[in-house]
């Protein structure tokens, strides 16, 4: 008899281990799904960026595009607006269509296994406008500059214009945080 309430207990202990053990994993896993949807990869940040960056631009809203630029460039840029205002101005009439832009593939560098410096260069391709032109559009976008954090953001922006017959460049206009304005 004593073997058997000991055995008992030792069913019910195991049964209460395995409960115990299930309900961490569902509630791990329950987690992770959760926290999954609050976290956006690299990818989905820079197609965010460059969707808000192109809805700023068909409507030419210099202060959208503004906010999307890395600090230094408003601390240092004086006359930002300026040149903010020259992207509108170069692009030959108004954007009447793009292809939809994707995350692009991102690079870096890393130390002891920490990211030191994380960016990606997104490209938004086939932009067209009212005056017959095509574009490219392409931006420095920092998630991670330890050495430079307040180049975080769009830290340059280059637009270029597209030879019609096989897209290659023709001309280009850039802004860069790194290089002055003034």
């Amino acid at each position: 008899m004593d073997k058997l309430v000991r055995r008992g207990n030792a069913t019910k202990i195991g049964k209460i281990f395995l409960s115990s053990f299930l309900c961490l994993i569902f509630l791990s896993l329950s987690g992770c799904v959760r926290s999954s949807g609050d976290y956006l990869t690299d990818e989905q940040i820079t197609e965010q960026v460059s969707n808000e960056l192109m809805e700023a631009l068909v409507i030419e809203d210099l202060q959208a595009v503004k906010a999307l630029l890395c600090p230094y460039f408003q601390e240092t840029h004086s006359e930002l607006d300026k040149e903010i205002s020259g992207i509108f101005d170069f692009m030959d009439g108004d954007i009447i269509s793009y292809d939809e832009p994707d995350g692009a593939l991102s690079g870096g560098a890393t130390t002891d296994w920490e990211w030191v410096e994380k960016s990606a260069i997104p490209e938004i391709v086939n932009i067209k406008t009212t005056g017959g032109k095509k574009y490219t559009i392409s931006y420095m976008y920092y998630f991670i500059n330890k050495e430079n954090p307040e180049l975080l953001g769009i830290a340059y922006i280059n637009v270029v214009l597209n030879n019609d017959k096989d897209d290659t460049p023709i001309i280009q206009y850039i802004i860069d945080a790194e290089e002055s304005g003034d």
